[in-house]
């Protein structure tokens, strides 16, 4: 039977667990930056290229907005295409191809993604606890004072799970990362280290937890343009061009406050396994193992 692309997409918003002041905003979305040209189109017949075609308009000054008018659209796709499963590990990388850069956003400078495998690889070489310890909030994502501040009590790396206390997160909610075997590898590397301590996990030269400016310090002196905080930029950028999962989950890895219309779901299992499938690409992509290739993230565990 050929459906239409606005029939799947109203049908696809309707069967979603979501308030329905969510629903509203999906489907307002969806009526003004993908019907008018997409929502005619029969489903099978839409690609990459119609869909870059859709949210050029957008893209570099609606950001926000444009990823999650694109997020919509290849989830539609997803719901009701028989090959949906397979556009996964392609279609989000050949619509951003398609497409201008987006500006970046905010105030922190970020290091282009694909840039941040030679930073990790230069960074290996260096045996400082600074240099660890970016390395560590690059691979996990997280804010530069809540690695400063980690201990081995927080830590689980039998389990892969490092748990951060509510007190330590800028939302005030308990926090879990969790960490890929090359995380894993950074922290303990960290415990052999001749000032590794029992309570920090990366302690300064005085047992206090390093400063900031150590971090950016080292940055500078590779010559890097770029913020420590940036990095979660780059991250947040890889995930959304490098994979095709939604990108509450990206939301939800960097600890932020995800839309209402994934509250429930959040509440009940913070998208742990897939944030864990995330991350797990993430660390492999960081230490060159992939080779920047778009990331299946259907095909389970590495």
């Amino acid at each position: 039977m050929t459906r239409l692309f606005r029939e799947v997409a109203r049908e696809f918003i309707q069967q979603r667990q979501m308030s329905e002041a969510s629903r509203k905003r999906a489907l307002n979305r969806l009526e003004t930056y993908a019907f008018p040209r997409l929502g005619k189109l029969q489903l099978q017949s839409i690609d990459a290229e119609a869909i870059a075609e859709t949210l050029r308009p957008i893209w570099t000054t609606k950001m926000e907005t444009a990823s999650k008018t694109r997020d919509l659209i290849i989830r539609t796709l997803r719901f009701g295409r028989p090959d949906g499963a397979l556009l996964e590990t392609t279609l989000a990388k050949a619509i951003t191809d398609r497409l201008p850069a987006q500006p970046r956003r905010g105030n922190f400078a970020a290091l282009p993604y694909q840039d941040v495998p030679a930073l990790m690889s230069e960074l290996a070489t260096k045996t400082t606890m600074g240099a660890l310890a970016l390395q560590a909030v690059i691979l996990t994502a997280v804010r530069s004072g809540e690695m400063r501040g980690a201990t081995w009590e927080e830590l689980d790396l039998e389990a892969g799970i490092w748990t951060l206390p509510s007190e330590r997160m800028k939302m005030k909610r308990p926090h879990r990362v969790p960490l890929s075997a090359s995380a894993i590898a950074v922290f303990r590397e960290a415990a052999t280290m001749p000032n590794a301590g029992r309570g920090l996990v990366f302690p300064g030269s005085t047992g206090k937890p390093l400063s900031n400016m150590t971090l950016t310090k080292l940055l500078r002196d590779l010559k890097i343009p770029a913020t420590v905080h940036g990095f979660r930029s780059s991250f947040r950028d890889w995930a959304a061009e490098q994979t095709s999962l939604p990108g509450e989950i990206a939301e939800a890895a960097l600890a932020h406050a995800v839309p209402d219309a994934v509250q429930a779901a959040y509440k009940r299992t913070d998208f742990f396994d897939k944030r864990r499938k995330l991350m797990d690409a993430w660390g492999s992509f960081c230490t060159g193992r992939q080779n920047g290739h778009v990331v299946n993230l259907r095909k389970g565990r590495r």
